[in-house]
């Protein structure tokens, strides 16, 4: 019922649309898609010059970054561990940095305290003020997740031009091609996913990114969005007072 008393809706893409016009038939719904800044597009700064300024290795080992809130229900950093313990010899040269802080960050701390494999491979972060250094470090990015709206690091790590591997939920895969999805609860496809990522080339993605989330493209829809809303509840409430004038009399 609560989904049903507003006149309009703004959300930020046709899958959550249809969501919202399941949940309100009669409502408007439109789409406003996420402004990124473009920081994370136009930096400099490579993988290496990252690295050192994070005081990461710079010796072939392979950087994995998880960044996002520490919740099991929905950012799943539990399958991820269980990945990396399924497939603890895939991970033998790799870096786990898991970035940020949540609910979960105790059970978290408790499973790689008492895990052998994960012990020697992730390191919990916790939560910072600018991820771009832990992106452009990273060889690659995962998410996990349960569900999702339009997740901000999916952006970023694509203007980065870092490749993120992420579940099939959400409508997500309007966003990224096939050789970075993985089937939720697949750990055997997460894994392949995340290692052959590497080698996926990402300039016309990017491209299309830096259009699609940029803020020349942001203020157009906005002003689509507001705009015709702007109208139509003022034609209302002509409309209201015109009602209450003629009841008046």
């Amino acid at each position: 019922m609560l989904y049903r008393m507003p006149n309009e809706f703004i959300t930020l893409n046709d899958h959550l649309r249809g969501k919202l016009n399941h949940l309100a038939p009669h409502a408007r719904a439109m789409i406003l898609e996420n402004y990124v800044d473009d920081s994370f597009s136009s930096s400099t700064l490579s993988k290496s010059a990252a690295r050192a300024k994070l005081g990461l290795p710079d010796d072939g080992t392979t950087i994995i970054a998880h960044v996002g809130r520490l919740n099991f229900q929905q950012k799943r950093q539990d399958f991820l561990m269980e990945a990396i313990e399924r497939h603890a010899q895939a991970f033998a040269r790799t870096l786990m940095l898991i970035v940020g802080e949540g609910p979960d960050e105790q059970r978290l701390k408790a499973m790689i305290k008492a895990s052998p494999a994960l012990s020697a491979c992730v390191r919990m972060i916790g939560p910072q003020a600018d991820v771009l250094p832990f992106i452009a470090a990273s060889d690659a990015l995962v998410l996990p997740s349960a569900y999702e709206g339009v997740p901000l690091v999916m952006i970023e790590a694509v203007l980065a031009e870092r490749p993120i591997v992420v579940s099939r939920v959400s409508g997500l895969d309007s966003y990224l091609p096939d050789a970075l999805l993985f089937p939720a609860g697949d750990h055997d496809a997460f894994v392949e996913r995340i290692f052959a990522a590497t080698s996926i080339p990402l300039e016309a993605l990017t491209s299309r990114f830096r259009h699609r989330f940029s803020r020349e493209v942001f203020d157009a829809q906005a002003q689509n969005a507001v705009l015709p809303a702007t109208a139509s509840r003022n034609e209302a409430n002509r409309g209201a007072h015109k009602h209450s004038d003629a009841w008046a009399k």
